[in-house]
């Protein structure tokens, strides 16, 4: 699964990470505990194991959302879509060891009427929503490791 590249929002951001892909990886599928260390997750849930299908629930920003992972490669991408409040979110995961850190690329498109109304708005959002949780992922992955 690819994001929608019409959405009339999209966002692509990466982030070298200084720590084991394997680590990375597990952080960030780790489902049921992205609340403890990325502060804007209020809550997550996803019944094991992980895999294609798979829905999951989640909140962020107050935002309660389920999500069905659509595309799952180990330690190198995942990919899950949901659909709130008549807005369509598509998100992309990428992951790829470069020997001293990992490159962990993301794309999100949103689309939908609410989006068409208020582009700037959720453009604004969405960049700061991804460019967060790269930092707190970040964090998380290279704390484990000190």
């Amino acid at each position: 699964m690819n994001i929608n590249p019409k959405a009339p929002v999209i966002t692509n951001e990466d982030i070298i990470i200084n720590a084991p892909l394997i680590d990375v990886w597990n952080i960030h599928t780790d489902i049921n505990s992205w609340s403890d260390w990325h502060p804007d997750i209020s809550a997550s849930k996803i019944d094991a194991p992980t895999t294609i299908g798979k829905t999951f629930s989640w909140t962020i920003g107050g935002m309660d959302i389920v999500s069905t992972i659509s595309e799952l490669i180990p330690g190198q991408k995942i990919s899950w879509s949901g659909t709130i409040n008549g807005v369509l979110g598509i998100h992309v995961w990428l992951f790829r060891d470069m020997g001293d850190g990992v490159l962990v690329s993301t794309a999100e498109s949103l689309d939908g009427d609410p989006v068409n109304e208020q582009v700037d708005f959720y453009q604004e959002g969405l960049d700061k929503t991804l460019r967060t949780w790269l930092e707190n992922l970040k964090k998380r992955a290279e704390g484990m490791n000190k």
